[in-house]
């Protein structure tokens, strides 16, 4: 265990040096970290360690392994910015035979009727019906492992490791494309008598890359100099490794469940607008709570949720001028019974939104033998 901890961080060394030297950009992909599932909307991100599902592919692989069904389909639809934008998250994960989990996932974040006043005008004169509509559109596919393995000196803990491997298709109408990839690899320890489960997840690890290909008409060239805009060209995008690290607690009294959890993301990439921040890397931390009350007493098929988490924790200038500390609230319902659950959250809102909340439904649906 501890060498394969020293070779994960020396993997993301030796990326984070590697692509700093060619000049990385801070913010690439970002669509593939905004998040999947409504619980761990709820839960303000917070779920590296408690994922235990088909949402796990995403958040943490090695939690694939501790899934209750030996085959689970997910999905997740999320409104974003009161429906300027859609997000979508289609996963299916099943369990092998020998201790080993597979999974496969899917993400689409898109906007779409996007107007293209580009040829709008030619040879001076003006044609409305010249005027299009097209889609900016991210895609992410996962393709997801996972196993189980005992450990002498933690007997009473499962522990488990997995990866996953994302291939990345962006496009911007018929303007530009772009393919890419990047892997993902993490580790996950749950003690069932203690009811503490921690959790470490390290994206991109092989850093992120994709490629843009723009294609513009000579007339569309024209127009964007015109009017002031840059004309894109052909470029490789890379990203640099983040980790996240998770830690939960879990308390099963009679009728009643309680479990909290706390991440701090790890990032290397310049500075950000966190609590901790320096030249070399800034800390991230947020933190989810949740509730279960079985309907039933000893029925652990069928239970309520309540759930509530903040994120996004960001130094923002007062009113008067001085510099305040603000954070993001989440809130959100759950419903399962047997084998489907049914989660509902609510995002953006609070004293630093501006009105455009977002909400998130998601569903999973487990089949065993």
């Amino acid at each position: 265990m501890k060498r394969l901890c020293f070779f994960v961080f020396l993997l993301l060394l030796v990326s984070a040096e590697t692509v700093r030297a060619q000049a990385a950009r801070k913010y690439v992909n970002e669509f593939l970290h905004m998040g999947t599932g409504a619980r761990a909307f709820a839960m303000g991100r917070a779920v590296v360690a408690t994922s235990n599902d088909a949402y796990a592919g995403y958040w943490n692989p090695a939690g694939l392994t501790a899934m209750k069904d030996d085959l689970q389909a997910a999905f997740m639809h999320a409104s974003y910015y009161q429906g300027l934008a859609n997000y979508d998250y289609l996963a299916l994960a099943a369990k092998g035979s020998n201790d080993d989990a597979f999974g496969f996932g899917v993400v689409r974040f898109g906007v779409d009727g996007i107007l293209n006043t580009l040829d709008l005008i030619q040879n001076g004169q003006i044609n409305y019906d010249r005027i299009s509509t097209f889609s900016a559109v991210d895609y992410g596919f996962f393709v997801n492992y996972a196993r189980e393995k005992k450990l002498k000196r933690y007997r009473r803990s499962a522990f488990s490791y997995g990866s996953s491997m994302k291939v990345i298709h962006r496009r911007v109408g018929p303007f530009a494309r772009a393919w890419g990839f990047s892997l993902d690899a993490g580790l996950r320890m749950d003690n069932p008598r203690s009811g503490i489960t921690w959790g470490l997840m390290a994206r991109d690890i092989s850093s992120s890359y994709n490629a843009w290909e723009f294609r513009f008409t000579d007339a569309q060239k024209d127009v964007l100099a015109l009017t002031g805009n840059t004309i894109p060209r052909n470029s490789l995008e890379i990203g640099l490794p983040r980790v996240i690290g998770g830690l939960a607690k879990t308390i099963d009294r009679d009728r009643w469940l309680l479990t909290a959890e706390g991440n701090i993301d790890v990032t290397w990439d310049g500075r950000r607008n966190t609590i901790i921040r320096t030249g070399i890397f800034s800390l991230d931390p947020h933190a989810g709570a949740e509730v279960g009350y079985k309907l039933e007493a000893g029925d652990e098929d069928r239970i309520l949720y309540l759930r509530t988490g903040v994120y996004n924790l960001q130094r923002e200038t007062g009113p008067k001028g001085n510099q305040v500390w603000r954070a993001q609230p989440a809130a959100g319902i759950g419903l399962r019974i047997q084998s489907f659950t049914l989660d509902y959250a609510i995002s953006g809102f609070g004293e630093t939104g501006t009105g455009l909340y977002s909400n998130l439904i998601s569903i999973r649906f487990g089949i065993s033998q």
